[in-house]
């Protein structure tokens, strides 16, 4: 916390706006942030708050964020925290791979990718971790699983391009 002061003593007035990953998501952080009001977010893995992965996915009604982003806020805490603090859910369709779509960004200094690349866990509990049927309907082998509409468009523009790549 002493380079929020100095950042404070530099700059007094300014707005001190931090992003952390998951590994610095922890009570004592989030309280000392919050009491030196500066504004932050920090992305948080399902994996470590099971209790809190069940309340998303058992989530029904999701506000528009934009054409295919969903989000909610909820008052939440881990049981292990003393403080609820505002979380914010935000749920989009895992982006298409480099098969699937042009090139996301544009060649720049600092040399970044130029597809912005799903995470391999997505497409792994997205695709291949559902529970699925293979049918026979009038002699054609097909597969059936449940999966919402945004997944299922996803997954047959995909073996299109890579059946039109072969």
């Amino acid at each position: 916390m002493a380079c929020i002061q100095a950042i404070r003593c530099a700059l007094p007035g300014a707005v001190v706006d931090v992003r952390m990953d998951s590994a610095f998501l922890s009570d004592e952080i989030a309280v000392a942030l919050d009491q030196q009001e500066v504004q932050f977010s920090i992305a948080v893995l399902f994996e470590r708050f099971i209790a809190l992965k069940e309340k998303v996915e058992s989530r029904k009604r999701w506000l528009r964020l934009a054409r295919e982003q969903w989000y909610f806020e909820k008052l939440w805490k881990p049981d292990c925290w003393l403080y609820p603090f505002r979380f914010v859910f935000v749920r989009t369709p895992a982006q298409r791979q480099m098969l699937t779509a042009a090139p996301s960004r544009r060649i720049a200094p600092k040399r970044t990718a130029l597809w912005v690349f799903g995470a391999l866990h997505t497409f792994r509990q997205g695709i291949l971790q559902r529970a699925g049927r293979l049918t026979r309907p009038r002699g054609i082998v097909t597969l059936t699983i449940s999966a919402p509409y945004w997944m299922e468009s996803r997954l047959l523009a995909t073996l299109k391009t890579l059946q039109n790549a072969l």
